[in-house]
């Protein structure tokens, strides 16, 4: 059984270690970043987790509790509101819930966690910014010539963010002319500008090969 408050007392930030694939990995939605530290809503975490949970609008504590073990979070430095709703640290949840797991960043994804929890911090759905980068390049001549050689009217990426204002999306499509294939790659950088994204770099290469029997 383990009991543990949090309140005013100064808590340890991320251990940076790899984040470890998990099969019952159970992700939390609403991740944010303050102050080098990753927060989860408490209500998303103790709903997740199928825990009781308790608010005490007095004393403006809320608690999770799951067998035997409680969670204790009273809104002060190290408990935060946004948006009316209470956050507390994913490390926090990790360590009264489940033991000897530290928490790990991969910061490609912006995400932290587990193998048991995850949660994102990134600014955008991953299907959010591939759509956006996809619309913003749909003009492009090469962009026409993958989705023809795809016979497809959208294409998948592969997303790397690379800082919280900026992202790299990375489409590909291998199409074959009798023993030879060949692989166009388009690679699209985004960054922030105001409260728009828009490209800062467009680079198309092809490269071709013979398939071998």
């Amino acid at each position: 059984m383990k009991n543990k408050i949090i309140s005013g007392i100064l808590l340890i930030g991320l251990l940076l270690s790899p984040i470890a694939a998990h099969a019952a990995i159970i992700p939390l939605d609403g991740g944010k970043l303050v102050d080098g530290r990753v927060f989860v809503p408490i209500r998303e975490a103790g709903v997740k987790l199928g825990a009781n949970i308790s608010w005490n609008s007095k004393t403006k504590t809320a608690s999770l509790e799951k067998d035997g073990n409680k969670l204790i979070a009273k809104v002060g430095p190290f408990v935060k509101i946004f948006d009316g709703r209470v956050y507390v640290q994913l490390r926090e949840v990790s360590d009264t819930f489940f033991d000897n797991d530290p928490i790990g960043w991969d910061s490609a994804t912006l995400t932290a966690g587990n193998s048991n929890l995850i949660t994102s911090v990134a600014p955008l759905k991953t299907s959010d910014a591939i759509k956006i980068t996809s619309n913003a390049i749909s003009k492009k001549k090469e962009w026409i010539k993958l989705l023809e050689k795809a016979n497809r009217e959208e294409l998948s990426g592969s997303l790397t963010w690379e800082g919280f204002d900026k992202f790299k999306v990375v489409y590909s499509v291998e199409w074959h002319v009798y023993e030879a294939y060949t692989t166009g790659k388009i690679e699209v950088k985004m960054k922030k500008s105001g409260s728009k994204w828009i490209p800062s770099s467009f680079n198309y290469r092809e490269s071709w090969g013979v398939i071998m029997p």
